[in-house]
């Protein structure tokens, strides 16, 4: 009698306990090496693909293009680098100073990228998902603001939507450099028309810089005329920040009545809860956003809820890792874990996390700041020195940074030194000193 041997599948695993451990195991591990390999090996972006740009292209030259491709899918950058510059060897091609630009990029060869995107510049000046690219890359290292106002206002000509003023915006948010960012915005709007996209971003601006009655006049002004949902949440926002709750909550009703169980709708009702005190309310409505549409700034607003108001660190902390999944070098996520464990008093363990927000966002002097309170709660002054000065040099006009500069240096002993900073700080009035906490605590979802 023959016997059965037994075939394994999905259905009789259950029979080998152990078996089937070990191959969840294995599948585990094969789809963990799957997310490691996308996470390595960038993607190429859609106006440079062979698909694309195939009828664009010489003829001779497309063999070339697609073995490019294939190998930026293998990850294997600089040979793909090296194919494109066979085909530059032959004769000047945007695509191929594009390719090689983009390869250069991902391998952090960041003056030869430079180089090549520029060349690229010069031979095409009306490709969008270029200049998109193009201004992705000067937004992402030392922002060059001429280049990168010169690169947004020739994307939103060629295609007027959010894509350029939101890299725009993001880029002057993380470097402080929102003045910048106005004056770009103005530059785009038009004498003969209301462009109602650019207005909604300028009164962001305007908001963040302090300018809030001039955000409001603005918004009311053309409020009926707004039809983009995801425009309507940022005025709600903007309102709601000023205490229009009237305002805001019309636009609300406005937002559910045209785009019933969206994000955008159930997002600004979140933020009317979340202005009004009710945050439970606000973390139940932003959970139900984030089923609709799984978006970094919701996961965010949900960690701050829950870190801040709801004292609950257990889920502040599983929103803040769920936002690392989206993005690896969120700083606002990394800050927010500094914060809770710093709040749990393992300040080592909320020194290492901010080490890594500081390391994605090195130019922004309130990340400075933070670090250096860190090194002075630990009575590291010498270290803490380093950064708080850095944080005052980055933004001067922020003088409350030198109260704990001044006391830094007089932990270091300084007094000289203490006493010539703490000068500096008593010109600031009363009023604003404690404006940095409350920025800290009530910081409004960032725009995607």
């Amino acid at each position: 009698m023959v016997s059965k041997v037994p075939i394994f599948t999905l259905n009789n695993l259950r029979k080998f306990p152990k078996f089937s451990a070990m191959i969840r195991r294995i599948w585990f591990i094969l789809g963990l090496m799957a997310l490691l390999w996308a996470a390595d090996n960038p993607v190429l972006p859609a106006g440079l693909s062979f698909k694309t740009i195939k009828t664009a292209v010489p003829s001779e030259h497309r063999q070339r293009f697609k073995k490019a491709e294939r190998l930026i899918r293998k990850g294997d950058l600089i040979a793909a680098n090296q194919v494109y510059l066979q085909i530059l060897a032959q004769k000047d091609n945007f695509f191929a100073y594009w390719g090689s630009g983009w390869c250069l990029r991902q391998s952090r060869r960041t003056r030869e990228a430079e180089k090549a995107y520029a060349r690229a510049n010069n031979l095409r000046k009306k490709n969008y998902a270029f200049l998109i690219d193009y201004a992705e890359f000067t937004a992402s290292d030392r922002p060059r603001w001429e280049r990168l106002a010169d690169l947004v206002q020739r994307a939103y000509r060629l295609q007027p939507n959010e894509e350029p003023l939101h890299l725009l915006l993001s880029a002057a948010q993380r470097d402080e450099r929102l003045a910048e960012a106005l004056t770009i915005l103005q530059s785009l709007s038009s004498q003969d028309s209301v462009d109602l996209t650019v207005m909604i971003y300028s009164a962001t601006v305007l908001e963040k810089l302090g300018r809030g009655d001039e955000a409001i006049q603005m918004i009311i002004s053309s409020s009926a005329l707004v039809k983009d949902p995801f425009q309507m949440r940022l005025m709600v926002t903007i309102l709601a920040n000023h205490g229009r709750f009237i305002e805001a909550a019309r636009i609300c009703e406005r937002l559910s009545a045209d785009y019933p169980r969206s994000a955008e709708a159930l997002e600004a009702w979140a933020y009317l809860e979340y202005k009004g005190g009710r945050y439970q309310n606000a973390a139940d409505q932003y959970l139900r956003a984030l089923n609709r549409a799984y978006r970094l700034p919701t996961v965010l607003m949900l960690a701050r809820i829950h870190h801040y108001h709801l004292q609950n660190p257990r889920k502040a902390l599983y929103y803040c890792k769920a936002a690392l999944q989206l993005d690896r070098q969120s700083a606002d996520a990394y800050f927010l874990m500094a914060e809770i464990y710093r709040r749990k008093g393992d300040l080592p363990r909320a020194l290492r996390y901010s080490e890594k927000q500081l390391q994605y966002s090195p130019q922004k002097s309130i990340s400075n700041f933070y670090h250096g309170k860190l090194y002075f709660e630990m009575q590291d002054y010498p270290r803490a020195v380093l950064y708080l000065q850095k944080a005052v040099d980055l933004n001067p006009a922020r003088q409350r940074y030198r109260l704990i500069l001044a006391k830094a240096y007089a932990g270091a002993g300084q007094p000289d030194r203490a006493r010539a900073v703490y000068a500096e700080f008593l010109n600031e009035p009363v009023s604003d000193l404690w404006q940095e906490e409350e920025r800290l605590r009530d910081t409004a979802p960032e725009l995607e």
